[in-house]
């Protein structure tokens, strides 16, 4: 199979389990192949791998989880099975990401909670939470946010060290907790619409 109905059959794969059941010997072999195309593949597999199954995300679907021969558990995304190493740059804002994730989810559904529509601040058009995005509003785009809190701090992007699952995560806690009481001060969050959000010139690091 070439890459696209290698992605295709895994899509299938997923439709037919429910959570927490272990893969069929077959989905499993088929599975740790993929995995081995994971750029961090061999911090996924450590000593060995178990058994495989699935869960749900946060984002209602449904990821890969794995068990270690040594009883450890890492979750890990089957389409990072297939894309090229990124760069240390491309790590720090993923796990920044990754980081304000729940607050930005909280801040969504605050926002809708009493409401199931609102106007988007840009286009002054009626959005629901399923068609809203949670933008960075001026003065500091999230980006630029990431930017000042690597000065600020001094922080060498070659020696942070990353956690790598669904999503890129820090593996020093410190590190997150610096950064997210950091967020929290400088970013000014607002809901618009997802085609607004389209629109708006995206800053580069």
């Amino acid at each position: 199979m070439n890459k696209t109905e290698t992605k295709n059959y895994i899509r299938e794969m997923i439709k037919r389990y429910d959570e927490f059941v272990p893969l069929s010997a077959e989905d499993f072999a088929f599975m740790l192949k993929v995995l081995e195309g994971h750029e961090y593949a061999k911090e996924k597999i450590g000593c060995g791998v178990k058994k495989m199954w699935l869960e749900n995300t946060i984002y209602n679907n449904k990821g890969f989880w794995l068990e270690r021969t040594d009883g450890s558990r890492i979750d890990f995304s089957f389409i990072k099975c297939f894309v090229k190493s990124t760069s240390k740059k491309a790590d720090f804002l993923k796990a920044c990401r990754k980081a304000v994730e729940p607050i930005v989810i909280r801040f969504r559904d605050s926002v809708f909670q009493e409401n199931k529509t609102i106007q988007c601040p840009i286009l002054d058009i009626p959005i629901t939470k399923h068609e809203s995005h949670v933008d960075h509003d001026q003065p500091f785009a999230f980006i630029k946010i990431a930017r000042m809190f690597v000065i600020i701090n001094n922080i060498d992007l070659d020696k942070v060290q990353y956690n790598h699952g669904i999503g890129v995560e820090f593996a020093d806690n410190q590190l997150e907790y610096s950064w997210l009481q950091y967020h929290t001060k400088m970013a000014n969050l607002r809901v618009i619409s997802a085609k607004a959000n389209q629109q708006i010139p995206k800053e580069k690091w």
